[in-house]
Formats: structure tokens, sequence, C-alpha cells
């Protein structure tokens, strides 16, 4: 079972608690903000696996903004490989890339396949946050012959730490069951009190790993959850 956290990179002090927990968490770092640098070099030092955090373009947008950055449907494949280029420059020590948003980009499986290929080049992989059920990225990396993951539960769509407790259970009954499971949450203190439940409660068969240690797929697709 893995556990990301998106939307990092405003905070240097949450970051620190999310190092304290006695299982790997996997942070996923937004470009462009305060302290974007300064939490990649922090779970660098710790031995923590740091994503990308993409934004890219939701339903709604403009109106709907991802940020800085944003990849967005239309886009030429050289603005989306630059775009990516410059903001991997801000996460060095990232091994993938997790979408932002990206519940219409997403769908786009032509971008996706840009994004994948480039990625692949770097050696880095791609997490699908799954905003949108009709994502194209399984059809983008049959494309393109390329592995990702994907998000299988959102923790904190209600801000309410038992129930975030619960769906890291339901989480690991998933990975139980099938042999693995991957959640997404946010760095909002009722997350951190439910993770920190969670260290305490959860199920010792359970092996906790990285972002990257879960097994790659090509053509599964997961139900939908929040932007």
């Amino acid at each position: 079972m893995a556990v990301v956290i998106d939307d990092l990179g405003d905070s240097v002090t949450f970051a620190k608690e999310l190092l304290k927990l006695d299982f790997p968490v996997t942070m996923a770092i937004l470009p462009f903000r305060p302290h974007s640098s300064d939490v990649d070099a922090l779970a660098a030092r710790h031995g923590a696996q740091v994503l990308l955090h993409q934004p890219m373009q939701p339903q709604g947008y403009p109106g709907v903004n991802p940020g800085r950055g944003a990849l967005t449907v239309g886009m030429s494949p050289e603005r989306i490989q630059a775009a990516l280029d410059e903001n991997l420059a801000q996460t060095p020590n990232a091994s993938g890339v997790n979408n932002h948003m990206g519940s219409r980009f997403t769908e786009d499986t032509a971008g996706m396949a840009v994004v994948l290929e480039h990625l692949a080049e770097k050696n880095l992989f791609f997490l699908d946050s799954l905003t949108t059920h009709k994502s194209g990225v399984p059809a983008a990396a049959a494309k393109t012959g390329s592995e990702y993951r994907r998000r299988y539960v959102f923790l904190d769509n209600t801000r309410d730490v038992r129930t975030i407790l619960r769906q890291l259970k339901t989480t690991e009954a998933l990975a139980l069951k099938t042999g693995q499971a991957l959640a997404i949450g946010h760095p909002y203190p009722e997350t951190l009190e439910a993770l920190r439940a969670f260290a305490a409660s959860r199920d010792k068969r359970l092996t906790m790993v990285r972002a990257g240690d879960m097994s790659p797929e090509r053509l599964r697709t997961a139900a939908s959850g929040s932007d």
C-alpha cells in the first residue's frame, strides 16, 4: 500500500511531520510554490520519494485555474515538453509525476502520450490521480508502450479525521485483497492526524511502500474522484 500527499510546497513544517510517520509517504510537490525546492530537498535528505505534482487543465477551465506551469489541451508537443522540464527543474529529486487537477487534460490521449513519452525518456514514471473516469492515460500508455501507476482511493474529499481514517482502512483492505492499492491525500491537519492514527492501528501484514514501488499497469482504470 502506498500513500501520496499532494499539493506540497507551501509548508516545510508539514512535510517534516509526514517524515515522522513510521511508514513512507510519497510527497507530490507543486511547482512555483514558496517552498517547492525546500520540500524537495528535505524529502531527498530523508529518503522520501518525490513526485512533481504537475498542474493540468481541469473541467471548467479557465474559470477553474490549475496554477502556473499548467498543461492545457491544444498545447504543442514542444510546449508540453518545455513546461514539464521547467517544472521538473524545481523538483530535481523527483522520481515521477502525477497530475494536479487535470480532469480535462488527462482525457486527451494525444497530450498524455506526449507526457508519457517525455517522462520515459527521463526515466520518470507517471501516476494517474484519476480525476476523471474518462482518463486517456490507459490509451496513451498502450499507444506509447509506457507503464503508469494509478490512484485507487482519495482520502480526504471530506475533511474529517474519522472519515479519512476509514478511507485509509478501505485502502488497506483493498491492498490485502487484491495485492496493492494507492491512496492520495492532501496537506490538511485532519489528514495528518488520521495518518498518525493509521500508523498505530494498521494491519501488520500490510507492506507500506512508495508510489514508485507499486506494480505498474497499462489498461486498468478506477472510479473517478475529486480534482
